[in-house]
């Protein structure tokens, strides 16, 4: 039970604006407005500042950057940023630069105020400098982090586990244990396949795959999997 807020956020979310999507029901949601609501637009400003100080914080601690490299940046212009970034490549010093980058730029954030545009819309902007220091960082995540070897390689081993999964208990539904099954037959207003036998059971699953509460389930159950219970999965029907 989302509520029009929540689905509409999730539409507009980073990673998939602009894609389409076969929803059953689009009554309520400002799908063409960036942001609906003030509290939407500095949630979406205050998300991104935390995504990217993250990916930074991981990034230094998988050695896939260093804070010295910071200095090549306009991140490095900025007090505190540029006393911190002298300190070194410690721990502490990154726990202090990551503190610092987020109440830095969510101090700029909430002081360059709102600006209210003609169409009721609502943005929230950095100061001139803080823009080019936080495009900066975004830059340098990007670059050093998220496109680095090891991020790639991950990305494509993750990608390959959910596509082969969510394949396999498709084409196969009976490789779902139980519980699921019970939520497809439920969902779906068909038989649980485990009840069925022959003729039958092949029939239900071809309905099945014309079924969009079927994928929706399917979805649902490898979204809710941690990463190694998806791992253990993946190897069980690959062995």
């Amino acid at each position: 039970n989302l509520t029009d807020k929540v689905r509409e956020g999730i539409l507009k979310h980073t990673g998939t604006r602009g894609r389409m999507y076969n929803l059953m029901q689009y009554d309520g949601l400002q799908v063409e407005a960036p942001a609906s609501t003030p509290e939407a637009a500095i949630v979406a400003m205050t998300d991104e500042i935390a995504q990217q100080c993250h990916d930074l914080e991981d990034g230094i601690r998988l050695k896939l950057a260093f804070i010295s490299q910071l200095k090549e940046t306009a991140v490095y212009d900025i007090e505190p940023f540029r006393s911190i970034i002298d300190q070194g490549n410690g721990y502490d010093v990154m726990n202090d630069l990551i503190r610092s980058l987020f109440h830095v730029f969510m101090d700029d954030l909430i002081g360059n105020g709102v600006v209210q545009e003609e169409d009721f819309r609502f943005r929230f902007s950095f100061s001139p400098e803080l823009e080019a220091a936080f495009s900066a960082l975004r830059q340098f995540v990007y670059t050093r982090i998220i496109f680095s070897h090891s991020v790639a390689r991950s990305d494509h081993i993750a990608k390959r586990v959910l596509r082969d999964l969510f394949n396999a208990f498709y084409n196969n539904p009976k490789l779902l244990p139980d519980y699921v099954l019970n939520r497809v037959s439920k969902s779906s207003d068909v038989p649980n396949l485990r009840h069925l036998t022959g003729g039958e059971q092949k029939k239900t699953a071809g309905k099945l795959k014309s079924c969009d509460k079927f994928i929706r389930v399917i979805a649902d159950y490898i979204g809710g999997m941690t990463d190694s219970y998806a791992m253990k999965e993946y190897r069980k029907i690959n062995p």
